[in-house]
């Protein structure tokens, strides 16, 4: 029988247990016990100062090496009342609603002191600090006053664009703690900036309405808005008669709700990244452009004199509250914008390149040459403009200057500033100066670390709102506290309004009550609308919901001709023939004039090799027009399928005397060239494909390129063109490979054995690979027992390779193995027997 053995604690007993615990609280916490590590608060910033109607905030710090498992918050207030505590077992902490009210009022104008400890547990009575860190907050009497209207984007950008209906606006009041609702959604074109009038009785707003780049729709403010026809104007009536294209870039309306100003006659650099990185997913700036206006009560749309110098970029025109001033963002229009003859709005990739300085800027833009903007001043003079006025210290300062904004009580213009270009820019800062340009700008004391962009001010000009990658790549909204001298805080951050997946950006403070917005529901998208939409998802490869949106547009109007015929081309490019004909044939009877139809029905039948109709259809086009350089290339394509070089090449030439900007005939050209072996032709025919408006980076192109430089010997032009080839497609295998000969021709060893041994990684199995890699390490004394490895698999999987066993013999002879060369020279013999030039060369090899 196991023994009992029991204890029995009198009051001499219970002092000891007293004593013990007591000596142990001194040892945990005592004197000369300090944190073993530091704790780092992340949030709320040291000196943070909060409106006094904000929701409760989360408390977010990082306690990384301590070895804490639970963390004690302590706040203490300036007023010696009572301290508030608080218990985390994780690296956050919401103070309850009923206590964060409490909270805010101890702190109003006067500071409290946020500790917060982090424990680790011994017992249940017994835990020992690890770690501890502390910062004030406060609270302002200076309440926010105004909902947020804002934009929530999915990320990359790329993926926004070809998905716009999901792209969502949102009205946000900072009281709440549950995510702002949404207001307008389901937008199946694209929308843009917006902004409103001081009173909020009016807003304006970018959206592309029936393919229009430059529509805009300006609409009463509504607890139910409706976006229909009649609300909308598109900048493009601007100078309409002279065939001038505009965007409308950046427009705002004026603060008495008159007129809107906008950026007219522009042109952009509009360019996703790809890759899947999300934090900075697009460039976009404008590169051209006049600041025009368009009042609302004489419907007249007019540039503003003074900001519409033809030879300058003017772009994100902003008013003063009184509305007797306008800051600009300005910069030198570039001479390949000047003389680039062209009327996309948006660059192409090709031309883009050109603007940034080469096409190793297109993925990362950071290293491109600065393009900075200044800021002016110039008044509107009821339209008739003046005289612009450079802004002191956000005029030619060496850095780029943008989107300045007014407070609404006319005291202070808060700006950006980042190394260059707008919008978007990882090191973009918020300054400060006085409105009247009677002090130099300063940066604002409080700027996060990463982005800081997309400002608005309160209607009292007590609170900034702003939008921030400070923690996470999904662009996140901040407000700061401005005081009567400019003097900002630590930002709070607006948690409510984030989500895990979207981006917060274009923040604007609306001067009415929450809810006062309730729906925004567009009533113009039209067939139209759905044709541009199957453009976009063209673009991003997504074939089957192009084609819904083309089947919706059709729908809506069976009777207009082009969207059959980008139905059919679809169709055509996914190899559904005849159906794409049957769409073809509709189009054709609904524009029986329309050049372009006979040109896709010759291409539907030349791709399945029916040449004798295709044949056809391009000569009905030559009938209509003998010019029509298309129809030229057509038959030079019909030509090459039957193999006739010479009359596909006559066919082409003429293409390009009709159209020297033809860029299939010019690629054709090459290729044909290519075969002739007349390589310096070919490379001409090459470039003049690449600088062809029609080209729009052709990894091909680039490799086709590299490929007859690498035959006359043009080793650095060759290595340029296979990069280049790479940076487009790196799975190109064979730009690859031609890049590695270029840097073995050049004795460059260490790059050529990256190169193969990069696409020996990709496919172990190949012979010539092998054999590639062989060759470089054949030359290099460390790397001979592999090359002679590599060189035996080769031949075993291409036994009738004589190079291999050519060179592996050398490499034998080379490490003094004689008996292994005479062998392989004899397996060499008995491959080629009758080839008197490989019988000479191993002859040759033998008396070595």
């Amino acid at each position: 029988m196991a023994r009992r053995i029991t204890f029995t604690f009198g009051i001499a007993g219970i002092a000891l247990v007293a004593a013990v615990v007591l000596a142990a609280g001194f040892f945990l916490f005592g004197p000369g016990n300090e944190p073993a590590a530091p704790l780092t608060i992340r949030y709320p910033y040291d000196g943070s100062l909060f409106p006094p109607e904000i929701a409760p905030t989360t408390f977010v710090w990082r306690d990384i090496d301590s070895g804490a498992n639970a963390w004690r918050i302590r706040i203490e207030f300036a007023d010696g009342g009572n301290a508030v505590t608080g218990r985390s077992s994780t690296t956050e902490w919401t103070p309850p609603a009923a206590l964060w009210e409490v909270i805010k009022k101890r702190t109003m104008n006067q500071p409290a002191t946020i500790t917060i400890r982090g424990v680790k547990s011994i017992l249940p009575f017994l835990a020992r600090i690890r770690s501890e860190a502390r910062v004030t907050i406060s609270t302002s009497p200076d309440s926010v006053g105004a909902p947020i209207y804002y934009r929530d984007v999915p990320l990359p950008f790329n993926f926004a664009k070809e998905k716009m209906e999901l792209i969502q606006w949102r009205l946000g009041d900072i009281s709440r703690s549950e995510r702002p609702p949404v207001v307008l959604e389901n937008l199946p074109v694209c929308g843009n900036c917006h902004s409103f009038n001081r009173d909020a009785t009016m807003m304006a707003m970018d959206v592309d309405s029936g393919g229009d780049k430059g529509s805009f729709a300006i609409t009463p403010v509504e607890k139910q808005i409706f976006l229909t026809r009649d609300k909308l104007i598109t900048w493009n009536d601007y100078r309409r008669e002279q065939g001038a294209v505009s965007f409308g870039l950046l427009a705002q309306i004026s603060p008495d709700g008159r007129y809107v100003a906008a950026t007219v006659e522009d042109r952009v650099i509009f360019l996703g990244k790809e890759g899947g990185k999300i934090e900075f997913s697009q460039l976009f700036f404008p590169v051209k452009g006049i600041i025009a206006f368009y009042d609302t009560q004489t419907l007249e749309m007019r540039s503003l004199p003074g900001a519409d110098n033809p030879n300058l970029v003017q772009s994100n025109p902003s008013w003063s509250p009184d509305g007797k001033y306008i800051v600009f963002a300005r910069a030198e229009l570039r001479d390949c914008i000047r003389t680039d003859k062209t009327k996309n709005i948006v660059l192409s990739l090709n031309q883009s390149s050109t603007f940034l300085g080469g096409d190793q800027f297109l993925q990362d833009a950071t290293n491109a040459p600065a393009y900075t903007f200044s800021l002016y001043r110039i008044p509107f003079n009821e339209g008739r403009g003046g005289t612009p006025e450079p802004v002191p210290g956000a005029t030619d300062n060496g850095v780029s200057n943008y989107f300045a904004k007014y407070s609404p009580d006319g005291k202070w213009i808060v700006f950006c500033k980042a190394r260059s270009f707008m919008l978007l820019q990882p090191d973009s800062r918020l300054w400060i100066m006085p409105a009247d340009l009677s002090a130099p700008p300063r940066e604002m004391k409080y700027n996060t670390g990463r982005m800081n962009s997309w400002h608005s001010w309160s209607p009292n000009s007590r609170w900034i709102v702003f939008s921030s990658k400070e923690y996470s790549p999904y662009t996140e909204l901040f407000l700061k506290h401005v005081d009567e001298n400019g003097n900002d805080s630590p930002p709070v951050r607006l948690a409510q309004f984030s989500s895990p997946d979207r981006a917060r950006n274009i923040p604007e403070f609306v001067n009415i009550r929450q809810g006062g917005i309730e729906k925004i529901q567009e009533s113009f998208v039209d067939y139209y609308s759905y044709i541009r939409k199957g453009e976009k998802l063209e673009e991003f490869a997504k074939w089957n919901e192009a084609e819904e949106s083309y089947r919706t547009s059709i729908q809506m109007n069976p009777d207009f001709a082009e969207t059959h015929r980008k139905l059919a081309y679809l169709l055509m490019r996914r190899n559904a023939f005849d159906e794409a004909e049957r769409e073809f044939e509709t189009a054709r009877r609904l524009e029986p004039k329309d050049l372009i139809t006979y040109q896709n029905l010759g291409e539907v039948y030349l791709l399945q090799k029916e040449y004798e109709k295709a044949r056809a259809e391009f000569e009905k086009c030559l009938q209509m027009d003998p010019k029509y350089s298309p129809a030229h290339s057509g038959l030079g394509f019909i030509h090459l399928g039957k193999n006739e070089p010479e009359k596909a090449m006559a066919s082409f030439e003429a293409a390009i005397r009709l159209d020297p900007d033809n860029f299939d005939a010019h690629y054709s050209l090459g290729g044909l060239y290519m075969d002739r072996k007349r390589y310096d032709r070919a490379e001409q025919a090459f470039r003049n494909a690449m600088r062809s408006e029609k080209y729009d980076y052709d990894p091909e192109a680039f490799a086709r390129l590299g490929t007859v430089c690498l035959y006359q010997e043009k080793l650095d032009a060759a290595e340029q063109a296979f990069t280049s080839s790479l940076k487009l497609d790196p799975e190109n295998m064979g730009a690859r490979n031609n890049l590695g000969i270029v840097y073995l021709k050049k004795n460059d060893l260490p790059r050529a054995e990256q190169v193969f041994r990069q696409l020996y990684q990709m496919n172990p199995e190949h012979p010539g690979i092998c054999l590639m890699l062989a060759q470089v390490l054949g030359r290099r004394e460390q790397g001979l027992n592999e090359a002679i490895s590599l060189y035996n698999k080769s031949i075993s999987m291409a036994p009738r390779n004589i190079q291999a066993y050519l060179d592996l013999a050398a490499l034998y002879l080379k490490t003094g193995d004689r008996v292994n060369a005479a062998r392989v020279l004899d397996r060499a013999s008995q491959v080629a027997p009758g080839d008197r030039a490989i019988r000479a060369q191993v002859d040759a090899l033998r008396r070595q």
